[in-house]
């Protein structure tokens, strides 16, 4: 059976977990997102932490760790970097073939490119005063704080896309489709992504 799978990308504030998740809901398929950090250590047979901070981060040619642990799923002498995202494509790969789902960030459109599966890759995206705004009260930090964080976070996502994929994060020919989830709202977004998954996704 060929499955179902909208891979989303997002700004930082901009509520792409939280969206996604509500999709999985409404849809009653399944979601990932930081799990698949836990189900790629299962998979490489990594019981200790050492891939913790790795986790949708590119490689640093100057500085990065390697690890030397795991399975016969683990390349030994990796960077933790490159360690994770493959393991994280296999553990995605294998998702793809057992179930339709809605999968959050780690590559996903671009892993599952050339897989026996119907993708709909989509970018979430929203004015950056109000993903400020978002951050403010969903992680209880001051404007400076919520700022910072998501300057952070947009550059660390937009580097490790572009490292793995060597596509253009956020641009839109990278992506199906571009929702501003300020203008949608959340519960709009959440069911234009639906109704495409219905009603257009397989055909």
């Amino acid at each position: 059976m060929r499955h179902k799978i909208i891979c989303i990308d997002r700004m930082c504030g901009s509520g792409g977990k939280e969206i996604g998740r509500l999709v999985s809901k409404k849809l009653g398929i399944g979601f990932h997102d930081s799990n698949l950090l836990e189900l790629a250590k299962e998979h490489g047979g990594i019981t200790s932490s050492s891939l913790d901070d790795s986790d949708e981060k590119a490689t640093n040619p100057f500085y990065y760790k390697l690890i030397y642990e795991g399975n016969e799923n683990v390349k030994q002498e990796q960077p933790a970097t490159e360690m994770l995202f493959h393991l994280q494509s296999a553990v995605i790969q294998q998702i793809a073939k057992e179930e339709d789902s809605v999968i959050v960030g780690r590559c996903a459109d671009f892993i599952l490119k050339d897989d026996d599966v119907d993708i709909l890759s989509v970018f979430i995206t929203a004015p950056l005063a109000d993903r400020i705004t978002r951050e403010m009260d969903v992680d209880d930090m001051n404007e400076t704080q919520a700022r910072k964080f998501i300057r952070k976070m947009d550059m660390r996502r937009k580097s490790y896309y572009n490292y793995f994929t060597k596509g253009d994060w956020g641009k839109k020919n990278t992506y199906d489709l571009i929702l501003n989830s300020s203008k949608l709202g959340v519960e709009g977004t959440v069911d234009i992504l639906c109704s495409l998954y219905r009603n257009f996704m397989g055909q």
